[in-house]
């Protein structure tokens, strides 16, 4: 597998962790035209005018070769 697809996975899965932690629903976009990958939502009723909050989000992930160790 390319690094870059290692970076999207492993992007994908940390926040498919933090959404399961919170107890948010993660949705996956097949196209990101507008840059969205996921969105994060909910389907609790924060107040009268807020019931099912969403939030869009764009995956970044980025490494390097080595690390320098002292």
């Amino acid at each position: 597998m390319p690094s870059g697809g290692m970076k999207e996975n492993l992007s994908k899965s940390h926040i498919q962790m933090i959404a399961s932690a919170a107890g948010l629903d993660l949705g996956e976009w097949c196209q990101d035209y507008d840059g969205f990958d996921v969105t994060l939502s909910s389907s609790v009723d924060y107040s009268p005018a807020r019931y099912g909050p969403k939030i869009d989000v764009q995956l970044k992930c980025t490494g390097q070769e080595a690390v320098d160790r002292d």
